[in-house]
């Protein structure tokens, strides 16, 4: 039977007969602004094939059938959101020149479908930029953004005070014209923030100083001190805090059925040592905390590696929606995911793109992730599945590679049992990039396969690179973030692990210009009104000194000029960075 590419792949679809020569349709019918946009270029009143949308109050809500015959295509579905999918299926067929007689019956796998950016460590994209990524996230069938805000990453109104460059926030009205940008498109915009640990930006302003648990905070007894992040739960005066800034944020978000409050890594009450009752003081305070967030009309959604470390205190949180995240393969399980079933708590998925703290992805360790959530997800009953896009490490990841990876997740979390990358890299290749450019990023992504060991949440190329030359985990400029990266400074790239990469990296570059005939040119590629995000990052990140390995001082020269190459050459940095990186470039041929 004749293979056909549809991105995500449906549940089921009958061939009915032969290959039809439909290029342009014709719709009587009202169609919406969105609507309109997807059918640019096939759209002709003159054609001589229709294409019609019925209504079926027997579907489930975001299911769709698509019928084709020789002379018509008919969307059914009982909801504008299964109308828009059916859609967004038949015009991929149109761009393909592969209408066929069919019969398409297709729904989702998980009611929820999120991507959630992290804007907070160093990088706060534009509007038109975040607008570019919604329209390829409509195109993938995700129906949720989130923005995760840490600090002053969104201009909180009550506190003026700490905002200076205006480039370096979201303003409420940015957030407003996204909202109404993603409505359109069939996307909520679900307002992102944290409400007891990772509140190390303002805890560290002399003014919210005394709302810190712990003000002298240490990783360990005799090892790292950590910037206070977690809030004192006892304070109530946290509490008000807290909730002041939760009021700024929901303003700019009438209607959103959900918030996102965090309620993750309250590291001061785990480190040095746990609190012996830490889990019944998380339980209280959450507890209040997720009582005023209902007060105000919408549902939380928190993180859930505190809340399940004791699961008699899910009684405490009421109508909770837990997020239990997991990053590395093996995290999810039937285990953790059927415990949130077994207590009937409703209950999220959330993978990770694995693009932090690395020089470019780690592409097996997010297939096998994306693969774990959404198998014991839809196993255990899951509302939803998230992938997020962390910026740990000063958010150094590419929009091309974001992309590619919000992709991936949006196929899992539509079909979890019929991903077929080659048909994602060609949808992408074709409608976004324009360039063979989907599968080089993702294999460029394996170059961590060349260590000896996987490591947790980070490469030892990025330590090698942005921890050992900065003299400690000093990337994420004013945000405060942990030290994730430090705790393994002591991975070294050994002389067969460097021996690997080099060669890698021969290979990929060689295969590269035998698909493409030359370099990545992502500017290019990526069709965006503004492909470059504003930046906060200090020269210090690309001021490369040494590269500390076993072998010795210069062993680690060629592979630091090849990604240097990439870099440069790939227009993978922004416009101001390329000529630091070209001085840089130089140098280190000098100092070779």
């Amino acid at each position: 039977m004749m293979n056909m590419r549809i991105v995500p792949a449906v549940k089921r679809i009958k061939h009915l007969g032969e290959k039809l020569n439909v290029r342009e349709v014709k719709c009587f019918e009202e169609l919406t602004e969105f609507e309109r946009e997807l059918l640019r270029g096939h759209l002709n009143q003159e054609s001589d094939f229709q294409l019609r949308f019925l209504t079926d109050g027997s579907l489930p809500e975001q299911a769709y059938r698509l019928t084709v015959d020789s002379r018509e295509a008919k969307i059914a579905s009982s909801s504008a959101s299964g109308r828009q999918y059916g859609l967004t299926t038949f015009v991929q067929l149109l761009k393909q020149q592969d209408v066929r007689k069919l019969e398409i019956y297709d729904e989702p796998d998980f009611p929820i479908r999120s991507v959630m950016i992290d804007i907070s460590r160093n990088k706060v994209p534009k509007l038109e930029t975040l607008c570019a990524i919604v329209d390829q996230l409509a195109l993938a069938k995700v129906n949720d953004l989130q923005l995760y805000v840490e600090g002053r990453s969104f201009y909180f109104e009550s506190f003026p005070g700490y905002y200076e460059n205006k480039e370096d926030f979201l303003t409420g009205e940015e957030v407003l014209k996204l909202r109404e940008y993603c409505e359109k498109r069939g996307i909520s915009l679900t307002p992102n923030m944290n409400c007891f640990g990772h509140m190390a930006y303002w805890l560290n302003q002399d003014e919210f100083r005394h709302l810190a648990l712990n003000r002298d905070f240490r990783w360990s007894e005799n090892g790292l001190r950590g910037y206070p992040g977690t809030l004192d739960p006892f304070n109530p005066e946290a509490k008000e805090f807290v909730y002041a800034l939760f009021s700024d944020m929901l303003k700019y978000y009438p209607d959103s059925k959900y918030f996102t409050i965090g309620g993750d890594e309250p590291f001061e009450l785990l480190f040095p040592e746990k609190h012996p009752d830490a889990e019944r003081i998380y339980a209280e305070y959450m507890r209040e905390i997720v009582s005023h967030v209902r007060s105000m009309g919408v549902v939380p959604l928190m993180w859930g590696d505190v809340a399940k470390r004791k699961p008699e205190f899910f009684e405490y949180f009421g109508e909770t929606v837990f997020l239990e995240w997991g990053y590395h393969p093996g995290d999810f399980s039937d285990e953790n995911c059927g415990l949130y079933r077994k207590h009937g708590k409703d209950f999220i998925v959330a993978c990770g793109t694995s693009l932090w703290n690395s020089i470019a992805g780690r592409s097996k360790v997010m297939l096998e992730n994306c693969r774990e959530a959404s198998f014991y997800g839809k196993k255990h009953g899951a509302k939803g599945l998230m992938i997020t896009d962390w910026g740990d490490g000063g958010s150094l990841q590419q929009f091309p590679s974001s992309l590619l990876a919000y992709w991936i997740g949006a196929a899992h979390a539509w079909n979890s049992e019929n991903v077929v990358l080659a048909d994602l890299f060609a949808e992408l290749d074709e409608n976004l990039f324009r360039n063979p450019l989907s599968e080089a990023l993702f294999e460029l992504g394996n170059y961590s396969e060349c260590q000896d060991e996987r490591l947790f949440n980070l490469t030892k190329l990025f330590v090698a690179f942005y921890v050992h030359q900065l003299d400690g985990i000093k990337v994420d400029i004013g945000d405060y973030s942990d030290p994730t990266a430090m705790f393994a400074s002591d991975k070294i790239l050994n002389a067969r692990e460097l021996s690997k990469t080099e060669e890698f990296l021969v290979s990929w570059q060689d295969r590269l210009g035998k698909t493409s005939g030359r370099r990545i040119h992502s500017g290019n590629a990526l069709h965006l009104p503004s492909a470059q995000p504003r930046l906060e990052v200090k020269q210090s990140l690309f001021e490369i000194e040494e590269h500390r390995c076993e072998s010795g001082r210069g062993a680690g020269a060629d592979i630091r000029h090849r990604f240097l190459d990439l870099r440069i050459q790939g227009n993978l940095v922004p416009p101001e960075q390329k000529k630091r990186l070209q001085i840089l470039r130089r140098e280190d041929a000098d100092f070779a």
